[in-house]
């Protein structure tokens, strides 16, 4: 199919052109009028409403991440690293050489100040 579409360009490429006409005169165009705003219907107000303000003390729910579970679990201090990594790879589908992830986010709440446990050894 490609080789068709060259082949006519090439032959069209090859015709003589046809003589252009000479250009019209250019005139201004006409100024636009300005378009009419739509009135309010009786299905949709003109004015949105405001979203109520969040209460002081309310806190939304942490989402549901393997990033999350890997912090808790972290946090927890009950499961060796490999443990840790065997449940968020059965929940989230994880790739084995995603493994590491338990050590980064172990350092990484060390650097935010959260004082995580440190990993335990799994039995020999």
């Amino acid at each position: 199919m490609a080789t068709a579409k060259k082949a006519a360009v090439k032959v069209a490429a090859t015709e003589k052109p046809a003589k252009a006409a000479p250009a019209a005169k250019t005139t201004k165009p006409a100024a636009k009028a300005a378009p009419a705003k739509k009135a309010a219907s009786a299905k949709a107000p003109a004015v949105k409403t405001a979203k109520p303000a969040k209460e002081a003390g309310a806190e939304k729910a942490p989402r549901d991440s393997a990033a999350n579970m890997f912090r808790e679990l972290i946090m927890a201090g009950e499961l060796t690293d490999d443990k840790i990594f065997e449940k968020v790879q059965k929940k989230f589908g994880l790739e084995d050489k995603s493994r590491s992830h338990v050590g980064w986010y172990r350092n990484n709440l060390q650097r935010q100040g959260k004082n995580p446990p440190a990993a335990k050894q799994g039995k020999k």
